[in-house]
């Protein structure tokens, strides 16, 4: 059956990266394309051929640049490489669920649940778009994907050395590509000291508290010589991009809803283009970034009431509207926007729903709840367009199978701190 599920996946997205009309290579994907094409004419990780960047994390643009190297300037090769590792990422949906799922479920309802989180994966209309697109969605997807299946194992596996070194290079590429997860490893500690205060397993938190740091050195250590080839090239600390300081701005100046109204087209990104470089002060590139970082942080202090009413509001954002929606309104067709957010509703409701049933009795389940929590206050804290809650989607879809399958099975128990109150 799996097999079955892989194979609908690649002919589904075959069809729309060869057959469909390809996408404009401007915004990002033009960003991406541009670098990548001075890396494989000799000039360097660069956006004019003369000067270094670090507009962007180095994995997606020196990827496509091999790719190009190998087949020359084709979108098209981008695209089919993006196809494989999409159906790469329908089997790790199968693999987390299965190795999630199969501690507390019988094997055949195990391999149930598998097999529908990773139908689920290869039918979503956003997975199939993406992978015939010039930007970094595919390939983060898979990486936080294999980083995640790598990082169970870690929980899991007696020899768990092996999964440690491949879960935190992993989680270093990941985030090279996009750097969202380079705090993850932290946030997963804190998740996992919270979850020992209410069932007081010693042995489980010191264990587990040691191979997730470790998981973080190694991480930072994949990540740490794009840093030194920033500190050399800018004489700045860059970890790995800039753009920090614009999307704090950006994402909190309340004036114009946290970049909602460029989004929605409330505001001209010409007029938002022209705020921004009248606080900058004829500054570009990495001055005007630390300008813009110093004028988010002042913003949010100066009106910490009006920051957190914004956050709750992006982190509606973040979720309830499906990629795609503000695409199809700014056509005129409304009301189609809105009808295609009934099953991404429906979705994250029977989603929320496993998630309850999975932290009820699933130590492993708080992997994949952390990932999801993490993901979405990163994003809130920074900048909130739809798309971007699309990596933690297969996490989503993994809950909302397991949600739909307690439902119509069993009755579900107390959570553990519930019971203990």
């Amino acid at each position: 059956m799996l097999y079955f599920v892989l194979i609908i996946g690649f002919i589904i997205r075959l069809f729309y990266a060869v057959v469909l009309v390809p996408q404009d290579i401007v915004g990002d994907a033009f960003e991406y394309d541009t670098i990548a094409v001075n890396i494989v004419q000799g000039n360097g990780f660069s956006m004019d051929s003369c000067n270094p960047t670090a507009i962007r994390g180095p994995v997606y643009p020196y990827l496509i640049a091999t790719i190009y190297k190998i087949f020359g300037h084709s979108y098209l090769a981008v695209r089919m490489f993006q196809v494989l590792i999409s159906v790469l990422s329908c089997f790790l949906v199968y693999k987390i669920s299965k190795a999630i799922f199969e501690i507390t479920e019988n094997a055949n309802y195990t391999e149930k649940i598998a097999i529908a989180s990773s139908f689920l994966f290869a039918l979503y209309p956003s997975f199939i778009i993406y992978t015939g697109m010039i930007y970094t969605e595919t390939l983060f997807i898979f990486l936080l994907l294999f980083s995640m299946f790598c990082l169970i194992q870690v929980f899991k596996a007696d020899k768990f050395w092996l999964w440690m070194i491949l879960s935190g290079i992993s989680l270093g590429f990941t985030s090279l590509c996009r750097t969202t997860t380079i705090l993850f490893p932290i946030f997963l500690i804190a998740i996992i000291y919270l979850y020992n205060l209410f069932k007081k397993d010693l042995v489980f938190k010191k264990v587990i508290l040691m191979k997730i740091l470790l998981v973080f050195i190694l991480s930072i250590l994949t990540i740490v010589p794009w840093t030194i080839r920033n500190d050399v090239a800018f004489k700045k600390f860059i970890p790995v991009m800039t753009r920090v300081g614009q999307n704090l701005w950006g994402g909190n100046y309340i004036p114009y809803d946290g970049y909602w109204d460029v989004w929605t087209n409330k505001v001209s990104r010409e007029e938002f283009t022209n705020t921004m470089n009248t606080i900058t002060k004829g500054y570009y590139g990495i001055d005007a970034d630390e300008i813009l970082l110093r004028e988010g942080i002042k913003n949010i202090i100066q009106n910490p009431w009006g920051t957190f009413l914004l956050g709750l509001k992006k982190m509606y954002r973040f979720w309830i509207f499906p990629v795609g929606s503000g695409f199809i309104a700014e056509k005129g067709l409304s009301l189609l926007s809105k009808i295609i957010m009934i099953p991404h509703i429906i979705i994250l409701i029977f989603g929320g729903i496993g998630m309850y049933f999975g932290m009820c009795k699933n130590k492993l389940s708080m992997l994949l709840v952390a990932i999801i929590f993490y993901y979405t206050f990163a994003h809130t804290v920074f900048l909130v367009v739809p798309r971007y809650h699309l990596p933690i989607m297969p996490y989503v879809l993994i809950f909302a199978v397991y949600g739909v399958y307690k439902i119509i099975k069993i009755k579900s128990p107390l959570p553990p701190f519930i019971k203990g109150a």
